[in-house]
């Protein structure tokens, strides 16, 4: 089975400001502002790129929680970000 790899998209602009990753679309259009959580993912995509290297860099800044929990929300949050354009998987 083929491991799915997570990048951003082309063109997407992020400043993270306070811990919080905000984004603009390529067209500028749009401005998506993360909480804490996303925030993490997003920073982690320039050194990880699979579901499980981006659970383990949210685990390891969360309070404990289950890994099972963690994957299922992060693989929500990476769907949404990849139907907004935001990434694009390789």
């Amino acid at each position: 089975m083929a491991v799915t790899s997570y990048r951003p998209a082309e063109g997407i602009l992020a400043e993270v400001v306070d811990g919080r990753a905000a984004l603009v679309n390529p067209a500028g259009t749009e401005l998506f502002t993360l909480n804490p959580v996303g925030s993490v993912v997003w920073g982690s995509l320039d050194h990880a790129h699979d579901l499980e290297g981006l659970v383990g860099a949210v685990l390891a800044v969360c309070e404990p929680v289950a890994r099972e929990v963690v994957t299922a929300d992060v693989q929500r949050f990476l769907d949404e970000l990849v139907e907004l354009g935001l990434i694009v998987t390789d």
